[in-house]
């Protein structure tokens, strides 16, 4: 069972070739089963059920239904709500070998509102640093990593150790193995990147609708990992804010490479094309 939030910022692999990813939100859970086949990956089996998420003894219930329902036997990657995680971009001032996580560690108690000693923390150089991840926790040695260079950034994912524990703790019970965890936004990310590999080498915008009242901006690039969530009092107001945020990123010099990815009901691309008029938007759909 993992400790810390070692698979936070990875791609999970498995021997087998099929990955199987659970994903908590606050109102529900979703579970993935996909099999890679080459650079593509194939939807197996979905399930999604509303559960609050936020208490131990419904989460374990709904997450033994979902084992049994999907016959789940291999490790799982659970997949935690950016409410419950801080994603975080750092450009540390000492990157040698063996002050590296020292100094993520420095930059990111800054930006904390707890203790660095009570987080599960993980950090994975963002630019010029060979995608090396590196895991980092509390009463754990540092493992030594080559600096990229003074102008390095990195990008650092931290959440309470205790949250953490309530959630694998109920997966026990469950009866899942956890191989990793992850962050649901950084998730998106990556099955978007799977589906629909782009090859500008930019900053790519994802557009995740996590509920009928919630949506989340993941924007990504060489010096850049934003999560940007969206809510809305009503569902018929969410596109409203969809549009009315994607102008405030645009404010803020976010130009992403088109097109936009959407990752949610293929339904729901014809809203997407309307609030962000002017923009080229995808569907992403890793079941084809």
């Amino acid at each position: 069972m993992p400790s810390g939030l070692s698979g936070l910022l990875a791609r999970a692999r498995v021997s087998t070739r099929v990955g199987i990813g659970v994903a908590l939100s606050p109102a529900s859970i979703q579970v993935a089963v996909v099999e890679r086949a080459g650079p593509r990956a194939r939807l197996l089996a979905a399930q999604e059920i509303p559960c609050d998420t936020s208490q131990a003894e419904p989460l374990t219930r709904a997450l033994a239904e979902l084992r049994q329902r999907l016959h789940l036997t291999g490790p799982v990657v659970l997949g935690v709500p950016s409410t419950s995680a801080i994603l975080t971009v750092v450009q540390p001032l000492i990157v040698t070998p063996s002050r590296a996580s020292l100094a993520v560690a420095f930059e990111l108690q800054q930006q904390l509102p707890f203790e660095l000693a009570d987080a599960a923390w993980h950090y994975h150089w963002l630019s010029n640093g060979a995608g090396r991840s590196r895991r980092a926790a509390p009463a754990a040695r540092p493992p030594a990593a080559s600096p990229p260079g003074s102008a390095s950034c990195i990008v650092a994912a931290a959440m309470r150790r205790s949250l953490l524990e309530e959630r694998l703790s109920a997966c026990r019970r469950a009866g899942l193995a956890v191989r990793a965890v992850g962050v649901n936004a950084v998730a998106a990310l990556n099955v978007a990147n799977l589906a629909q590999p782009s090859s500008s080498g930019g900053t790519t915008a994802v557009l995740t609708l996590v509920d009928p009242q919630q949506a989340e901006w993941s924007v990504a690039g060489p010096e850049r990992l934003q999560v940007v969530p969206v809510a809305s009092p009503s569902p018929d107001a969410l596109w409203e804010h969809i549009a009315a945020s994607w102008q405030a990123l645009r404010a803020e010099g976010v130009e992403a490479a088109p097109p936009v990815r959407l990752v949610g009901p293929p339904e729901a691309l014809a809203l997407a094309q309307q609030a962000l008029a002017g923009v080229a938007v995808e569907h992403v759909d890793i079941a084809k």
